[in-house]
């Protein structure tokens, strides 16, 4: 079978402490857009689980394991049935950029498994131990309200018609790291309001990861636009009817998707 991966988008982002568990509780909306991968998924039956990637060498360090293959892995032992499973993917979602492509993929391939299989299995709480953004891409809510360390997932409404522009600059941001940063600065507390179907206002919806040094935001400040870091970076989006020639500020961002909320 064959099945896109969508990325998403934060909608404002409060991080708290860190937990005992090691987790941070967020605060966040999450929405869905076009930007996808594509999954090429084979399962066949077997009598031990085995699971095959192609198309993740030039993402995957070597002895690192797919979330794909941890997902399917988790699916497998919970499950208690085994198969083999082969995963061609065209990336298209750029790595380490705050977009879930990972955790997208690997909910993907659980919501394959599902179909195929019929097991029952809460998907929610089983992508919670995959990755903290696979239950927010299992749920199928275009627009969520996530909670908790990300496995509380309510359906929102959110700005959708509007189109949605990227920009990623060369570096990359890797996740854990980030938290490390964010973990001494101070940052407000307070809660996101629900979200409507309009523009979002940068007040009431901040991302805290802008907090830290390297985040500069590089679109000009314009009227009826929303410019936010998704995630926790590198990539910047915004939501706006204007041109990208006339709100993209910095050149070294110079990889760009138009897409739109799905």
């Amino acid at each position: 079978m064959t099945a896109e991966a969508h990325a998403k988008v934060n909608i404002g982002l409060r991080v708290g402490r860190k937990r005992p568990d090691g987790f941070h509780d967020i605060d966040t909306y999450m929405a869905r857009i076009s930007l996808a991968d594509e999954l090429d998924i084979s399962i066949r039956a077997s009598d031990a689980f085995s699971c095959r990637i192609s198309g993740n060498e030039g993402y995957i360090r070597k002895g690192e394991e797919d979330l794909m293959e941890k997902g399917a892995r988790m699916f497998s032992a919970a499950a208690g049935i085994p198969f083999s499973l082969d995963i061609a993917i065209r990336k298209h979602i750029p790595v380490q950029g705050g977009l879930g492509g990972g955790s997208s993929d690997a909910a993907t391939v659980l919501l394959a498994l599902e179909r195929h299989f019929q097991s029952g299995l809460d998907l929610i709480r089983l992508g919670a131990e995959v990755s903290s953004d696979v239950p927010f891409f299992v749920s199928g809510y275009p627009f969520a309200h996530v909670m908790g360390r990300g496995e509380v997932v309510e359906p929102s409404i959110g700005p959708d018609g509007f189109p949605v522009t990227l920009a990623m600059p060369g570096r990359k941001v890797p996740t854990p790291g980030a938290f490390s940063l964010l973990d001494a600065i101070g940052r407000d507390s307070r809660p996101l309001p629900p979200l409507g179907r309009g523009i979002p206002s940068k007040a009431d919806y901040p991302n805290d990861f802008e907090l830290l040094e390297d985040n500069k935001c590089p679109f000009k400040a314009i009227d009826r636009c929303f410019a936010s870091l998704s995630g926790s970076g590198s990539v910047w989006y915004v939501i706006s009817d204007e041109g990208i020639e006339k709100l993209l500020d910095f050149p070294e961002y110079c990889v760009i998707y138009k897409t739109g909320f799905v």
